[in-house]
């Protein structure tokens, strides 16, 4: 198996990953506060619809704790608190 490319400075020549560019993405969004607190909202609302739209949907035939579980992911992405429950909901989900 070949060993993966470096610069002769050591970094990775490999092509940045969805995550990595995610994650550049969000530390230019966080350098300015009035952006941060706006992608921060609107992430905040998508994922309270979506949680809200699979609440709605759980007593119904289809995938409402599938997407409950969908809304909190979005909502993990940005909030310390929705990746605990996730986390919490998860480990209940595996037993």
């Amino acid at each position: 198996m070949p060993a993966e490319p470096e610069n002769p400075d050591g970094t990775d020549l490999r092509r940045p990953t969805l995550k990595d560019r995610y994650r550049r993405y969000r530390h230019g969004l966080r350098r300015n506060p009035a952006t941060d607190r706006a992608w921060r909202t609107g992430v905040g609302i998508a994922g309270g619809v979506v949680v809200i739209a699979g609440i709605i949907m759980i007593p119904y035939p289809g995938p409402g704790w599938l997407v409950v579980l969908a809304g909190l992911a979005l909502l993990a992405t940005e909030f310390e608190r929705a990746q605990r429950v996730l986390t919490f909901v998860r480990t209940r989900y595996a037993r």
